[in-house]
């Protein structure tokens, strides 16, 4: 969820949050006629378009009545939603509040651009309260995957300094390259005779990223 101010700036970034409805171009001419100019200016919070939403329940009733539901493929919903709503929706999830949903590359820009200062990135919470109770870690400081605001930052520029270098980073590319190599020639053996993945596939991504951390924090080959 966005604090008060992060969503007073997003309010102020003209292509966020801008009625898309089926997909109608978002361009403006040269020269735009009011009617073009009205469609542009951003929307209020609420009137992002989106399902349905009951109370308490939010928009999980119409989720689960609608054709594409498919728990195990949820990204199939979210495109019907794009095609029926446009490039930018909004849904209202139980537990967890209004997520808005952007396919456009330039509104995706302009919410990086608009939180740069201060991302909120509350995925992360259980992790930051197992950090919390273990006395390897200080209450109010428990790393940068964690934390946000002013704390964020002191951490972001004490790792920025060797993480963001390009020499430092091409050290690491031999062998992050050939563990990639290896995960392509893997995906080819585990495909069966329609050419799908098995259905535990994210385990294997979850080996391969695992495998990509070694060369970084272990200093092997």
């Amino acid at each position: 969820m966005q604090t008060s101010s992060s969503m007073q700036r997003l309010a102020r970034i003209p292509s966020l949050l801008r009625p898309h409805l089926r997909g109608a171009a978002s361009e403006a001419a040269p020269v735009a006629s009011p009617q073009l100019e009205e469609e542009r200016r951003p929307l209020a919070f609420e009137a992002v378009p989106g399902p349905r939403r009951w109370p308490l329940l939010g928009s999980l009733p119409a989720m689960l009545k609608h054709p594409a539901f498919d728990f195990e493929r949820l990204p199939r919903l979210w495109s019907s939603y794009f095609k029926e709503f446009g490039s930018t929706f909004r849904l209202r999830l139980p537990g967890q509040g209004d997520i808005v949903y952007l396919s456009r590359p330039q509104d995706i820009e302009c919410l990086m651009r608009a939180t740069y200062e201060d991302p909120i990135r509350p995925f992360l919470m259980s992790v930051k309260k197992v950090r919390q109770e273990n006395a390897f870690f200080r209450s109010d400081q428990t790393g940068i995957l964690t934390e946000q605001g002013e704390e964020w930052w002191r951490v972001r520029r004490l790792i920025q300094r060797h993480s963001m270098r390009p020499q430092m980073v091409l050290q690491y590319l031999p062998q992050m390259d050939r563990v990639a190599r290896e995960f392509v020639v893997r995906i080819g053996e585990l495909r069966d005779d329609l050419n799908e993945l098995p259905d535990n596939f994210v385990e294997e991504l979850f080996k391969w990223s695992l495998e990509c951390k070694f060369p970084c924090h272990l200093r092997t080959s």
